[in-house]
């Protein structure tokens, strides 16, 4: 992500629709797991650390997140959240569960980070992960994230098969949001071909105004269960392959 983006992504990920509606969903997910008390949790590219108190309520957290300022926003948010840098620096007790919350889009080898991870979870530990969908959906907003791309649900189910872990089910996310988002892409196609490209900016960061802001956050929780065909994102639940 750009530097410029976190103190912007830490005051709003407490209120926005968008990142509240995912945190419900993490949790009813979470809960049909049955995880034992005080388990071991991981999650990858913690960011300012939006979903550690969630976390938190699971047992031990470790939070992996290579980018120093973020990681002292989460730190300062969270003191008690185990904080590292690399998938490189964990050890100790394997993890129970482990989460990427739009994480995988920002890797150049998110397979190779998957292995690593996947060698330091219990055999059948379950890993809950969202991505961004539609590569030709791939524009401004991409590039002010560092994003190295968009997923497709296939694209999806491979890299997590390749880094050691079982798909068990993949369903779209923020399906109402689509339409917003290929009309935005839409006009910056037609600003490139008139010679004026859109700058990398992001999208959708400011928090609409109560009741819109709660309205679109149960749209998002409820879409789910109507399994419309598509979304702008992809929810995936995963267990460790046996070693």
């Amino acid at each position: 992500m750009d530097p410029r983006a976190y103190p912007e992504h830490a005051a709003v990920e407490e209120r926005h629709w968008w990142f509240r509606g995912r945190r419900a969903l993490a949790r009813s997910e979470i809960a049909s797991w049955r995880l034992r008390d005080g388990a071991r949790v991981l999650e990858l590219g913690c960011g300012t650390g939006g979903n550690l108190a969630m976390l938190g309520a699971l047992g031990h957290v470790v939070a992996v997140e290579p980018d120093a300022s973020a990681r002292e926003v989460a730190r300062a948010r969270h003191p008690s959240v185990e904080l590292i840098s690399s998938v490189d620096e964990l050890a100790g007790p394997a993890f129970d569960a482990a989460f990427a919350f739009d994480v995988l889009e920002h890797l150049d080898e998110p397979r190779a980070v998957l292995r690593r991870l996947r060698a330091f979870c219990v055999p059948q530990a379950p890993l809950l992960v969202t991505v961004p969908q539609h590569p030709w959906l791939f524009g401004a907003h991409d590039r002010f994230l560092h994003h190295a791309r968009r997923y497709t649900e296939r694209s999806l189910r491979d890299d997590l098969s390749a880094g050691g872990f079982e798909v068990e089910r993949v369903r779209q996310l923020s399906s109402l949001a689509l339409p917003a988002a290929c009309a935005a892409r839409a006009i910056e196609i037609a600003r490139a071909l008139v010679g004026r490209p859109a700058p990398p900016a992001p999208r959708g960061m400011s928090v609409p105004p109560e009741p819109l802001n709660s309205l679109l956050r149960a749209a998002y929780v409820h879409e789910p269960r109507q399994r419309l065909p598509t979304g702008l994102g992809l929810m995936a639940v995963a267990r460790a392959a046996p070693r």
